[in-house]
């Protein structure tokens, strides 16, 4: 599955390179052709190329955050996220299951916390879904009533879900051991210090796209504005 991905975002990002290589291509060839629409045009088909490059370059950033898994995301002990199960999920992931050295029968042990809140849980998904469904339909109708009691009964149900999120969370929790406890806490720390890194490392990407999508539009201005005198 992973190597399928892989695949599928080299695919996309050799796809984001060649448009912009031809859409490069095109520019050129309208400013050639002479005439200030062309060159309009061209610098319209630039500033798309350059957009559907940053887009490409957003949609990697995002793949290999996806990659590193919900629980190195959202950290392993954050308290919202991958609905009432998503705790023990995150838990029984290998990596971190190997990182905490859990073991088999304390394995088995999260599987049956899980397994005897499984079906109140499907019961709550079962009854949100068409809750928010017939929400959002009320207030695209802009029926006031409607509203207010669906976002009641809506209100009420993530109530029920956070508590039940709560107490499996504390379930799964008390099958650790101190240690365990402790080097979760660890893991949890380095996973919202490495989040930090990377918003601020997808920031300074962006701002480098912009400015350098600012700086190609600038130098097909200047060669616009050169072409123009030239023929005073």
């Amino acid at each position: 599955m992973v190597e399928h991905k892989k695949s599928w975002m080299i695919l996309a990002t050799a796809a984001v390179i060649v448009a912009g290589a031809l859409v490069f291509g095109a520019a050129v060839r309208a400013q050639a052709q002479g005439g200030q629409p062309a060159l309009a045009r061209g610098a319209g088909m630039m500033a798309r190329g350059a957009g559907m490059m940053a887009q490409g370059a957003g949609i990697m950033a995002q793949g290999r955050m996806m990659r590193r898994g919900m629980v190195m995301r959202r950290g392993p002990m954050a308290p919202g996220g991958g609905g009432p199960m998503g705790f023990g999920r995150d838990l029984l992931a290998p990596r971190l299951a190997r990182q905490l050295g859990l073991t088999q029968d304390q394995r088995a042990e999260i599987r049956t916390v899980m397994e005897s809140h499984r079906v109140e849980a499907k019961a709550l998904a079962d009854k949100g879904q068409p809750t928010r469904q017939q929400l959002h339909d009320a207030i695209v109708s802009n029926n006031t009533a409607g509203i207010d009691a669906l976002a009641q009964q809506l209100g009420q149900l993530q109530a029920e879900t956070a508590k039940l999120r709560a107490r499996v969370r504390a379930e799964v929790l008390s099958k650790l051991t101190p240690e365990q406890l402790d080097k979760l806490k660890t893991l949890e720390a380095q996973a919202q210090e490495r989040m930090k890194e990377r918003q601020e490392r997808m920031k300074e990407m962006a701002q480098q796209r912009q400015q350098r999508l600012q700086e190609r539009q600038q130098r097909l201005q200047e060669r616009q504005q050169r072409l123009q005198d030239s023929r005073r």
